[in-house]
């Protein structure tokens, strides 16, 4: 669940931004028409997507003060490591809205089929960002959180990974505590 939790928190702003659109091109139809099918039919159709976002996003939250909660406290007991080479990777974040964020932009989302494609592409979008570093690129998480890719030294052994860290400011040699949270993907807290 906190791979779900960081893909929405990753997400909340585009998630805004359709509800935005469809509040704001459907503003006439928000009044209570009651409890019958035609009022049923004309709320999922102008506002369906904007409320399965809406309980999405409250579910994400959640999990992601959650998730950041409990990975902290985790971390304390993470493997002490030096960093040998570092790379701040804090700006990927930009590419990444404009990316995935802007061309949902121009999309009316008031059809049955628009919905069911914009489900599908999150999906999709879903399993490849469960599966890779993007799942540290997160807009959200950058406004608290700093973001690596850092060679580092275990022992005697040398490796690389990406990091995220609530210090902003990593330099090479510094002692830090990593504790796993996907493959080669570490969550960090300075060492003492």
């Amino acid at each position: 669940m906190a791979q779900f939790a960081l893909f929405v928190t990753s997400y909340t702003p585009l998630f805004l931004l359709i509800i935005g659109k469809q509040l704001s091109d459907h503003w006439v139809w928000l009044h209570f028409g009651g409890f019958n099918c035609p009022a049923l039919g004309a709320w999922f159709t102008k506002f369906g997507l904007s409320t399965l976002l809406m309980l999405v996003m409250a579910f994400g939250l959640f999990g992601y003060f959650v998730t950041i909660r409990n990975v902290e406290e985790a971390a304390e007991n993470g493997d002490p490591v030096t960093i040998t080479r570092i790379n701040n990777k804090s700006g990927e974040s930009i590419g990444y809205i404009a990316t995935y964020i802007v061309p949902f932009m121009f999309q009316g989302f008031d059809s049955l089929f628009v919905t069911f494609a914009v489900l599908l592409i999150l999906l999709l979008i879903y399993r490849i960002y469960v599966n890779s570093p993007l799942l540290l690129v997160n807009p959200i998480l950058s406004i608290t959180h700093g973001l690596y890719e850092i060679e580092f030294t275990n022992g005697k052994n040398q490796r690389v990974g990406y990091v995220i860290m609530r210090n902003k400011f990593l330099d090479e040699d510094d002692l830090i505590k990593l504790y796993p949270i996907g493959h080669r993907l570490y969550y960090a807290k300075p060492e003492g």
